[in-house]
């Protein structure tokens, strides 16, 4: 009976992971669909830096980014912000080739939407900012230009994970079905010891 109630509990278990898995990926097939819907209203989409980039930068018209809560700035070649309106996340009027590097590399990990453009006729670079409302990154990138040897490294890290993963799972839903299953069975036998009930009986 004990054994019976385990896997019929170990069957429920996986069931519900099953639909919970099919809940999350339906989940982010919404989320991608409603962003596309929302994408072209969004102000980030549409005060991009193309839209408003000349080659002389002061006769760029920075009033829509400004109204909409935005800003920008403009950095030469040699660093120096030139041009600034409305928000500014820089804080400086000159950088260091390596701070305007850590400003590249870092703004996707800030709570701000950057279009950074470079003009090379007017040998600048135009940064157009919005505070983010809510970014959510989770993203599969494959290029088949890779090297064969790294999509083999990667294809076994991604299995064992996958494998790893699945056994872990499998662990926890055998030892919960079987706590369940004993909390359930063991009560029942007590209860026969001491009224002279069937066991059968009583779970039916």
């Amino acid at each position: 009976m004990k054994k019976k109630l385990s896997n019929q509990f170990l069957g429920n278990f996986f069931i519900i992971f099953l639909l919970t898995i099919f809940d999350i990926i339906l989940a982010f097939a919404l989320l991608s669909y409603a962003s596309g819907l929302i994408a072209d209203s969004l102000v980030k989409n549409r005060f991009p830096a193309s839209s408003i980039i000349k080659d002389d930068y002061r006769q760029i018209d920075a009033s829509a980014v400004v109204e909409n809560g935005g800003g920008v700035q403009v950095v030469d070649r040699e660093y120096r912000v030139v041009y600034t309106e409305g928000l500014d996340t820089i804080g400086k009027d000159r950088l260091t080739a390596d701070e305007f590097t850590a400003f590249l590399t870092e703004s996707p990990k800030k709570p701000y939407h950057y279009d950074i453009l470079y003009n090379p006729k007017g040998e600048f670079w135009l940064i157009v900012t919005f505070p983010t409302s809510i970014r959510l990154d989770f993203s599969i990138v494959y290029n088949k230009d890779a090297p064969s040897s790294d999509f083999t490294r990667a294809g076994w890290v991604i299995g064992l994970m996958v494998l790893a993963y699945l056994l872990i799972l499998a662990l926890i839903a055998f030892i919960y079905s079987r706590i369940t299953a004993a909390s359930i069975t063991v009560p029942c036998k007590s209860f026969v010891t001491e009224q002279g009930f069937c066991v059968k009986e009583i779970i039916q």
